[in-house]
């Protein structure tokens, strides 16, 4: 591999060099190296110079290791065709030995120009029927003509990544089915969840790319800084959490999405919604009952703000003047003065007073107010 100046990595000999680290030039090495990155690069600020550059030798070495796999599939192929070829030909041959003894060599040669000259054009052929699926699945959900696909597709191919063009445009396909239209805004999406692709990975679990697309839309991120930056800051948020604490990054995405009804409305912004699910994940909260408990003590703070600045140990007027100005600080005074009472023995017989002696609801106060 010749030196590039974006991604640091020379191959020489039997050893790749990294930023000048040396590791042995094999596939079991580079596997271990790219793991290293990947962890590594979990714990860096998305968008950083740093993080750019870790990200590009992660796409390098998972391009090597792309290639060699390739390779492999090539070779088993060549080889069970040419045994396949071998085995019709065999009677044919047998029967042809003693008259063609001295062309052997030049008719097996023929052969095995034809057998390649085939395997290429049915690969391109394959490559071609499974690009123009893809094309045609963009058109579908972008409203985007063949030609414009191809347009866009041009620009895919310039993107610094390693990523498979057919994988770029069918996430150029997801932003389509979020409304998302036009080349720049396809691209920006595009370019987005790649990065957020490489850095997080499955560690985001299914539809996580589209829903965070969906938030930045939502709250109006996109709106503010683009859709490109809100994706970007969304995923940076999550991997910080992510890599500060035990809180796992498809619980941090899902816990959004299910809050962003009532978060949009009460003005939290996705930063805050996310703290709040990272420390209920830390504390073994289940997903769905824990957003949903959250949702319904916003709402009760909101329907009844009197009873909750008794709570709060605050006036009344002005708890609720704070309710309607910064819900998230009344909810943080509400939790500063509960997490002063004391343990369950002493909040029990006050949330039953209040009403919120449900489970979830109980569970999920006492965990935030301690």
């Amino acid at each position: 591999m010749a030196k590039s100046s974006n991604d640091k990595v020379v191959r020489r000999g039997v050893y790749l060099y990294i930023d000048g680290n040396e590791i042995k030039n094999d596939i079991k090495s580079i596997q271990g190296e790219c793991k290293k990155l990947e962890s590594a690069v979990k714990r860096m600020t998305v968008g950083s110079e740093e993080y750019v550059q870790t990200t590009r030798k992660i796409q390098v070495l998972k391009g090597i290791i792309a290639e060699h796999n390739q390779t492999l599939r090539q070779t088993e192929n060549q080889l069970k065709a040419n045994a396949r070829e071998a085995k019709n030909n065999d009677g044919m041959f047998r029967k042809m030995a003693d008259g063609f003894n001295n062309y052997m060599g030049m008719i097996t040669a023929f052969i095995a120009g034809i057998t390649g000259v085939m395997l290429t054009m049915r690969k391109a052929v394959n490559d071609y029927l499974s690009l123009d699926s893809v094309y045609s699945d963009v058109m579908k959900y972008t409203g985007m003509t063949r030609d414009e696909v191809i347009d866009l597709n041009e620009s895919l191919k310039e993107m610094d990544t390693r990523t498979a063009r057919t994988e770029l445009n069918r996430l150029a396909g997801e932003a389509g089915k979020l409304g998302i239209q036009g080349k720049k805004d396809l691209l920006d999406f595009v370019q987005a969840a790649d990065v957020i692709n490489v850095s997080l990975g499955e560690d985001l679990g299914e539809d996580a790319i589209k829903n965070i697309g969906k938030l930045a839309q939502m709250f109006g991120d996109a709106d503010r800084m683009g859709l490109k930056q809100a994706m970007l800051s969304i995923g940076s948020v999550i991997n910080h959490l992510g890599s500060t604490s035990s809180a796992a990054e498809g619980y941090l995405t899902e816990f959004i999405a299910r809050m962003a009804g009532v978060g949009k409305q009460a003005k939290l912004d996705i930063p805050t919604i996310a703290a709040y699910g990272a420390v209920l994940d830390q504390d073994m909260q289940k997903l769905e009952a824990s957003s949903t408990a959250l949702q319904n003590i916003l709402m009760k703070i909101y329907q009844d703000p009197t009873k909750f600045a008794k709570l709060a140990k605050m006036d009344v007027q002005e708890f609720a003047e704070l309710v309607k100005t910064d819900i998230n600080e009344a909810f943080l005074q509400l939790l500063d003065n509960l997490g002063k009472l004391g343990d369950m023995n002493v909040l029990a017989p006050i949330f039953k007073e209040m009403k919120l002696d449900g489970s979830e609801a109980t569970a999920v106060l006492a965990d935030l107010a301690k």
